[in-house]
């Protein structure tokens, strides 16, 4: 059987994934004697033609094969029938715990009465509010597949007080507040969508992690709709653009925050709404079909009081476009802000505004209205050439002394409190000087340039954090705190977070996704479909167990090495819960040989661990131990990120690529790796070209980060980077 074959029947149902009767009957036959693989199982149980049969063989059955059960495809394959026996099963009091996925089941089924059924759950009148709860996935999943209607639906009954409606539309919006706020726009005008969310307390608080909700209301209405942030220790202005393009008819937004911080640092982050093609979702979406769903991008710098003053000033008089209320954009490039990172630059996101372009900005209202309030702050507005797109805003003198007492106490309070942030860069041994430097610049901007034994003992002391965090762990962050002391110096503090892989790893978990996927790698199948049946298998750095327990399920003995104790404890129990072949060794295999290994070992697997080796050494290590633990005619099945050849990565590359978990290796470094190791290369291709292709439809990505990661864009910002994640299938030198 090729590999298209072992995975055909994880795809999207249709005529050729359905068995014959007998053929099925079979199938099901082996799988009550605990034999069979997973996809055959489920599509001889989606073969059977009569539903009742189907309920009767899955009481029977084990249960892993009916709790993986792909339940839209059950719902498209029974319908009625399935949604009116659970409907029954309500009505007589009883809910349903088969173990198979309900929801799934009932959305699969396109039924209008699996509304109903779904509503009437018995779990949804005490619905909880965390969102691993069952209950909660069985809405979530309900909600997907019936997008607008459904939401719609729990909206007005939120509406309407229903207290089950508010409670999911609360937790919902905990969990997924960009989606709820989309669907909801799309059944409701925004005067609607402030009413449903206040009838179920929610606060439609704009977050940077949730910016998109405010942006696809603004995309959607076509109105501006700013709204205030609360931070402690500032003063926010933020403001919100929709504006729609006169010769094309397509539609932009901007966000803007400017931040005045009482330290003494002003902060502008814009967000530049691109342009890419609004998803139609069914008829009530067709009226927003013109608009351009937005991409954000956004940019951010502190910047000293210096800095802040003449930010101000170009903020204001560069600015040009009016639309409704207090909303305006500036459309020109901004100078540099501060001394760290790039020039911040506002890019032209608005086309076709015509005349608006040539009006003066002292002559424009909201020109004029920011002006009025910046000369309450003690400036004013030198207007050189109204012609001109530039223009000059000069501090006023202080209030004399000896003039009015009012001048003097607000000259006083509007002086900015003791000085106090916090930078964070990465710590890369490789710019340790440059960093040394900006930091040092950013201290004399704010009035406290160090002297030269202070400069070189603080360069000195951040090269040593720098170097101890990165040798601890690639991906360390460096931290610099500085204050005001009372004796009128600066102090500071340099710190490192350099917190090992696994304690990452741990606190992935409570975070409730996949950080690796859950369907195992379709290479890993390949080659153990090649093989045959009954292998060894080592899988180093097992992760959540996707290679390891699938691997098991076909019948293979597997060890499952992995250094996260939390990991290690998920594939434990779900391999016991299931009776599958796996020993797990909790153990950190680049420092502590593996006690109890069952080999010698058919294929042994290192899918994306390569990327987390701190050099080359580690990579020659370990490739000489699995070598030595392969069977004669074994395999070792690996991801490594390899250059482009013809590229030479210098020092502050390899640094960044091991800081974003892409550890990188030339050809010419893989290959001496190879022959240390007495291994040589059976098969090559890239990792994103060959999964995409083998994968089903609905397991790609695995992640919504793998594309990019493994195409070498978390390291290199460009369309071509010189450095992609290839797959590996090695063997023993004759």
């Amino acid at each position: 059987m090729d590999l298209a074959e072992e995975i055909d029947y994880s795809g999207p149902l249709d005529s050729r994934r359905l068995m014959p009767l007998e053929r099925a009957r079979h199938v099901i036959r082996e799988a009550l004697l605990g034999r069979g693989q997973d996809a055959e199982v489920w599509a001889a149980l989606l073969s059977l033609e009569d539903f009742a049969e189907l309920r009767e063989v899955m009481a029977s059955l084990p249960v892993h094969w009916v709790a993986e059960l792909p339940g839209e495809m059950l719902g498209a394959r029974y319908g009625a029938a399935l949604v009116n026996w659970v409907a029954t099963q309500i009505e007589d009091g009883r809910l349903v715990e088969e173990g198979w996925p309900l929801g799934a089941a009932l959305c699969g089924s396109g039924s209008d009465r699996a509304f109903e059924v779904v509503w009437s759950l018995r779990s949804l009148h005490n619905y909880p509010t965390e969102p691993d709860e069952s209950a909660n996935g069985l809405v979530l999943q309900w909600l997907w597949s019936f997008p607008t209607d459904a939401f719609y639906f729990v909206a007005s009954h939120a509406l309407a007080g229903d207290r089950r409606a508010r409670l999911i539309l609360r937790s919902l919006t905990e969990c997924h507040p960009g989606t709820v706020w989309r669907f909801l726009i799309a059944s409701f005008s925004p005067e609607e969508v402030a009413s449903v969310l206040a009838s179920a307390k929610v606060e439609p608080t704009i977050k940077r992690s949730g910016i998109l909700n405010v942006l696809d209301h603004a995309a959607a209405s076509g109105t501006a709709w700013p709204k205030p942030m609360a931070e402690t220790g500032s003063t926010n202005n933020l403001r919100l653009t929709a504006f729609r393009s006169r010769s094309r008819g397509d539609w932009h937004v901007v966000f803007e925050e400017l931040q005045v911080h009482s330290v003494g640092c002003v902060r502008i982050q814009q967000y530049e709404m691109g342009s890419r093609p609004w998803p139609e979702a069914g008829p009530t979406h067709r009226r927003f079909k013109s608009l351009d769903f937005p991409h954000v991008s956004s940019k951010a710098e502190p910047a000293s009081p210096r800095a802040a003053r003449r930010a101000f000033a170009e903020f204001a008089l560069e600015s040009a476009t009016q639309t409704t209320g207090e909303v305006w954009t500036p459309l020109h490039e901004l100078r540099q802000m501060s001394d760290l990172g790039d020039p911040f630059e506002v890019v032209q996101v608005i086309t076709g505004l015509g005349a608006w372009h040539e009006i003066a900005p002292s002559q424009h209202p909201a020109f004029q209205r920011l002006a009025e309030a910046l000369a309450q702050g003690n400036f004013e507005v030198v207007d050189v050439d109204s012609n001109q797109s530039k223009n000059i805003m000069t501090k006023s003198s202080d209030p004399d002394a000896e003039g009015d007492a009012n001048k003097v106490l607000r000259g006083r309070e509007r002086q900015f409190s003791p000085i106090a942030g916090r930078l964070c860069f990465r710590a890369l041994p490789a710019l340790a000087s440059e960093r040394a430097e900006q930091v040092l610049r950013v201290f004399e901007d704010l009035g406290y340039p160090f002297s030269g034994p202070d400069s070189e003992r603080f360069s000195a002391e951040l090269h040593e954090a720098i170097r101890h965090g990165f040798t601890l762990h690639g991906s360390c962050e460096a931290a610099i705190e500085y204050s005001e002391a009372s004796h009128g110096g600066l102090n500071y503090e340099i710190t490192v977070n350099s917190a090992a892989l696994a304690d990452r790893y741990e606190a992935w978990l409570p975070r409730g996704d996949q950080m690796f996927g859950s369907y195992p790698d379709a290479m890993v199948l390949h080659v153990a479909n090649q093989l045959g049946q009954r292998l060894k298998v080592l899988d180093i750095g097992a992760g959540n167990g996707r290679n390891a327990l699938a691997l098991a399920r076909l019948g293979h003995q597997v060890d499952a090495v992995e250094m996260t104790e939390a990991f290690a404890i998920q594939i434990e129990k779900w391999a016991q819960r299931r009776s599958l072949d796996v020993t797990v060794h909790e153990v950190d295999f680049l420092k502590e040989p593996i006690r109890g290994a069952r080999g010698p070992y058919h294929i042994a697997i290192l899918s994306q661990v390569t990327s987390h080796f701190g050099d080359s050494e580690d990579l020659d290590s370990v490739l000489a131990q699995l070598s030595a633990q392969l069977d004669p005619g074994g395999r070792i099945v690996l991801t490594a990120f390899i250059t482009a050849e013809g590229y030479e990565p210098d020092e502050v590359a390899r640094e960044a690529a091991r800081a974003r978990w892409c550890t990188l290796y030339t050809p010419t470094e893989f290959a001496a790796a190879l022959q240390h190791a007495g291994l040589e290369v059976e098969l090559q291709t890239g990792v994103v070209e060959f999964e995409r292709t083998h994968l089903p439809a609905l397991a790609w990505p695995p992640t919504s980060w793998f594309v990019d990661w493994a195409e070498g864009r978390n390291v290199f910002p460009m369309q071509s980077p010189p450095l992609e994640l290839l797959w590996f299938v090695l063997k023993r030198l004759s």
